[in-house]
């Protein structure tokens, strides 16, 4: 994943918004992934998105991290038991040569 952070501006050159991506969606977990700032360069408002969803609630976030993590730590043991399931096929198959 790939972050790509896109900015536009006003034609003073003081910045008019950013906007956070990752795989062409904006997306950022920890600030706001779209800001808009007026031509003083004070923000005006910001968006909080995950995926390309626009969230609502901070807790959303916080809810959409939890899933995350427990997603990641799924993968990881996922593949440790294939890793172990092929250790043993290796075995095995090394084994029935010998007889």
């Amino acid at each position: 994943m790939k972050l790509e952070i896109k900015k536009t501006y006003y034609d003073n050159g003081k910045i008019q918004s950013e906007s956070y991506y990752i795989n062409n969606q904006r997306y950022r977990e920890d600030g706001p992934a779209y800001i808009r700032y007026d031509q003083n360069g004070e923000i005006e408002f910001e968006y909080y998105y995950i995926r390309g969803e626009k969230i609502n609630n901070i807790k959303e976030i916080n809810n959409i991290k939890e899933i995350n993590i427990n997603i990641e730590s799924k993968i990881e043991q996922s593949q440790s038991i294939k890793s172990n399931k092929k250790r043993k096929i290796i075995i095995l198959n090394n084994f029935d040569s010998f007889t």
